[in-house]
């Protein structure tokens, strides 16, 4: 196995093409000299004009690399952003840490150049410090695998809302956009990570693989790559809790023109939800009531997770219901409850079990039940008494009336 694996690599480093160097030169021999930025309290920045043919062949990219020191040592929050031409955003932002080796490299976007394109280099240092952006920083054009930030890995879920005990598919793509063949590593996370996830779990899939991803094989005419080699791995995972998670990352490694060991990581977020997060409860008024009576039912909804939509509610009874028997949610929010009005009746008595059942995302469930005791309506004591003495009181009338009537 090892052997195949030796194979392979040689097979690669002999398959993929060289990074070329087009042409280099320091900011030195440009003209500039070292930037010293001391100020703590605003931003302090220098200029610089950096020619780029416009003829230039597509594949051929800008690349500043800036060597950065701290002065007398790394501390505090400095920072350090870099712009092009008059636009406010900056191409690029840098802490302390994320200067490797002392060097942040920019890939100057080909759709923005011209003939001539300014770039001022910003910097903010920490109290009592100093950042000095080294003259011998370099700027110079390159045949490179490039692999921009937020597109070079991408990872693809089958859905950001995964139901807690259903497994899922995760895709992880590197997608070259440079002009030379890459030898790159993908695993759905770091081999040396010791972070745990008790929240979800990676079952299994292609979980890792070494390959070549090609360089771009279209372009645009502003020398924008229209496609991308690509190398992809699949693999399923499934969430525990339904809560909101970051998963692990997953990561590429590679490396660059300058033979610097480049690792990119990307973490989606997703909402795990229960399956059963919406729940249905029936509510009486009164567990007894009569036959032939209309009974008013209703049936409170609750939701304790996601939103969730198209809920549809339907009374489960052995009752005549008017209006008809189901409803309709259109939303439910997380947190909310909503109530749905419902009038029944039985014509004859007994003892019904009323419940409910309700359906979304394609999934069914029952809300637990209850019992209503129907009974024969029957005259009251005192409405008895009265009818008595009602007919007593008429028997006397027509007693007096008639028969006393016809004796005189």
């Amino acid at each position: 196995m090892r052997k195949l694996l030796l194979l392979f690599f040689l097979l690669a480093a002999g398959y993929i093409t060289a990074a070329e160097t087009i042409q280099e030169s320091t900011l030195k021999n440009m003209g500039y000299k070292d930037f010293y930025i001391r100020g703590s309290d605003s931003f302090a920045c220098s200029e610089y004009l950096l020619p780029f043919q416009s003829d230039t062949n597509v594949g051929i990219f800008p690349i500043l690399s800036l060597k950065v020191i701290y002065l007398p040592e790394s501390r505090g929050t400095p920072v350090l952003k870099v712009f092009l031409g008059d636009s406010g955003e900056p191409l690029a932002e840098y802490l302390p840490h994320d200067i490797e080796k002392g060097v942040a490299r920019i890939v100057l976007p080909l759709e923005r150049m011209g003939e001539r394109n300014l770039v001022r280099i910003c910097g903010k240092a920490a109290p009592d410090n100093t950042i000095l952006v080294a003259s011998d920083s370099t700027y110079g054009l390159y045949r490179i695998p490039y692999f921009p930030k937020g597109k070079g890995l991408e990872v693809g879920l089958e859905t950001y809302n995964p139901l807690v005990g259903v497994p899922f598919e995760i895709v992880a793509t590197a997608r070259n956009y440079g002009s030379v063949d890459a030898e790159v590593s993908l695993s759905y996370r770091l081999l040396d990570l010791k972070e745990a996830l008790p929240e979800a779990s990676v079952l299994d899939g292609e979980t890792s693989k070494s390959g070549v991803v090609k360089a771009c094989s279209e372009w645009a005419a502003d020398k924008r790559c229209l496609r991308p080699g690509f190398l992809d791995i699949s693999y399923k995972a499934v969430a525990h809790k339904g809560v909101p998670m970051t998963l692990l990352p997953a990561v590429m490694v590679y490396n660059d023109v300058f033979g610097e060991e480049m690792v990119i990581s990307n973490r989606p977020d997703i909402g795990a939800v229960d399956a059963n997060r919406v729940s249905g409860q029936v509510l009486l008024e009164n567990d007894k009531s009569f036959a032939g009576e209309k009974i008013p039912l209703k049936i409170l909804v609750k939701n304790a997770g996601v939103p969730a939509r198209d809920i549809k509610v339907r009374l489960r009874a052995g009752l005549e219901v008017s209006g008809g028997d189901s409803r309709t949610i259109s939303m439910l929010n997380e947190g909310q409850a909503q109530e749905l009005q419902f009038e029944a009746m039985a014509t004859r008595q007994g003892n019904y079990e009323v419940g409910c059942t309700f359906e979304y995302e394609g999934r069914q469930f029952e809300c637990p039940s209850t019992n209503i005791l129907l009974e024969r309506r029957v005259l009251a004591p005192e409405l008895a008494g009265a009818g008595i003495l009602t007919l007593l009181g008429l028997g006397v009338f027509v007693y007096f009336y008639y028969i006393k009537k016809e004796e005189s």
